[in-house]
């Protein structure tokens, strides 16, 4: 692999500049590593296994090139769809944010929110939650045996023609909004990285994507939408804002079945969605007068 990644990187290497060492990473999506020259170091990923058949890697290609001018994420200086390589950028001393961390950086995770969404660039790609839920379903190997799968899946997609009725505006969005995916340089500049699921959405999913993760109470919840949308919402945002967490939950619950169908013990990492769609579930469903399912 230290063979494989010297080869890839050196067109973007001068002539007296040599790497000194590959140190491989985590990650959920790719295969990490930070390679250190004698001039700079990066991060180079290797596209996953079975990302294939999640990712369009020509749709994230030109967003990333799309969205470069709004400097919310590092520099990319390579992108090989052939060869399944992405060389990016890496921060000195940055810190990743956490299920922790996440929760008291409302104040800067909203304005880079408010940014991508507002921004009015046209993302290649359109995501539809309850269409990929479907299509995660379709690819996870082995039977789904959690308790009441079922019942909560038909709640989850009765929420459907609710949604569709408001008639809401799809943006770009960057759709997974994990933690991970926040890193905080040392002079506090915080950065939103691997666009991989981009395209356009509700920019409500992407506030999804954040809440349905581990235990926030009540009260986080409401900090957090207030400093994205930045007052109180009235009650009909509020039931449209929170019916996306169980939404987003369930989507990411599928996501990590699949994943965990094919041997990915990250998987685990998305249990605690499966726990939030069961505290917000039915609270969605009686605010938009659906009968349990």
């Amino acid at each position: 692999m230290e063979k494989l990644i010297k080869e890839k990187i050196s067109s973007l290497l001068s002539e007296e500049e040599e790497v000194l060492s590959v140190e491989q990473l985590g990650g959920m999506t790719n295969q990490n590593y930070l390679v250190k020259t004698t001039n700079k170091q990066y991060i180079v990923k290797f596209f996953g296994k079975g990302t294939e058949k999640l990712i369009n890697r020509q749709n994230e290609k030109y967003n990333l090139e799309l969205l470069e001018d709004l400097d919310l994420d590092v520099k990319n200086y390579l992108f090989d769809i052939e060869s399944g390589i992405k060389v990016n950028e890496y921060i000195e001393s940055a810190v990743t944010l956490d299920s922790t961390s996440i929760k008291s950086k409302f104040e800067k995770i909203a304005p880079i929110l408010q940014t991508i969404h507002a921004s009015g660039k046209e993302l290649r790609g359109e995501f539809a939650p309850f269409e990929e839920i479907k299509k995660y379903e379709s690819l996870i190997q082995g039977e789904i045996s959690y308790p009441n799968y079922e019942t909560v899946r038909k709640s989850v997609l009765s929420l459907k023609n609710e949604l569709e009725k408001i008639g809401i505006e799809k943006k770009s969005c960057h759709i997974d909004l994990v933690p991970e995916n926040f890193i905080e340089g040392p002079d506090g500049h915080l950065y939103l990285i691997d666009w991989e699921y981009a395209g356009l959405n509700y920019a409500a999913n992407d506030i999804g994507c954040i809440l349905c993760r581990y235990d926030w109470s009540d009260q986080q919840i409401e900090r957090y939408l207030k400093a994205y949308i930045g007052r109180p919402m009235n009650q009909d945002e509020r039931r449209f804002y929170y019916a996306f967490i169980p939404i987003s939950a369930f989507y990411w619950f599928c996501w990590g079945l699949y994943k965990g169908s094919v041997g990915d013990d990250d998987s685990f990492f998305f249990l605690p969605s499966y726990r939030n769609l069961i505290r917000f579930i039915d609270k969605a469903m009686e605010s938009y007068g659906i009968m349990g399912a």
